[in-house]
């Protein structure tokens, strides 16, 4: 099953089916209007807030990121992940807050989004075409939703963004959902 086209890009990228931006994607760009330091040089870890990115100055000034516990080396990847359940309608602030698929053979993927756009709203979209699958058995519940995560796999990280799919989402043993290049769309307004 692949979902892609231009029906679907008008229905995802409409006023109604704009994604949500999570509490932490949220805080991030608050700080950073805010005037909050987005960037740290230092040698001792400082004290985490939504958006900080320390530079660890004494390990090879490795580039760190919150993971929801710890800091931890990071090159700032993003995952997408399918999920059962609304996390905007349960007020999903973590990764463990989401309703995601668990079938066999299903796993988050990376995506990779365009540079910001420099307009009002200001636009960011998918380059990557992102295939969930093939799937070892048949998805027991729907899939409707998809989330923006900061770790591939697990529940320490952060959840993003989210989008609503323009139909449910259930595939078979062997079968593989994809999600074209250009579809998952985020507006800053």
């Amino acid at each position: 099953m692949s979902w892609h086209g231009t029906w679907m890009r008008e229905a995802l990228c409409g006023t109604d089916m704009a994604g949500q931006i999570a509490e932490y994607a949220a805080a991030a760009l608050a700080n950073h209007l805010g005037g909050q330091a987005g960037v740290v040089v230092q040698g001792t870890a400082p004290t985490w807030y939504p958006g900080l990115t320390w530079v660890n100055s004494a390990s090879g000034y490795s580039i760190n990121s919150w993971n929801g516990s710890a800091w931890a080396v990071s090159a700032g990847s993003r995952y997408v992940a399918l999920l059962t359940a609304d996390p905007v309608a349960s007020s999903a602030v973590n990764i463990s807050d989401l309703s995601e698929v668990t079938t066999a053979g299903y796993a988050r993927q990376p995506v990779t989004f365009s540079q910001a756009t420099i307009t009002y709203p200001s636009t960011v979209t998918n380059t990557n075409l992102i295939t969930f699958g093939p799937m070892s058995a048949g998805m027991a519940l729907a899939s409707q939703w998809v989330a923006l995560v900061t770790v591939s796999s697990g529940t320490t990280g952060y959840f993003l963004d989210s989008w609503l799919l323009p139909e449910d989402v259930q595939v078979n043993a062997s079968q593989s959902f994809q999600i074209g290049v250009g579809l998952l769309t985020m507006q800053v307004q």
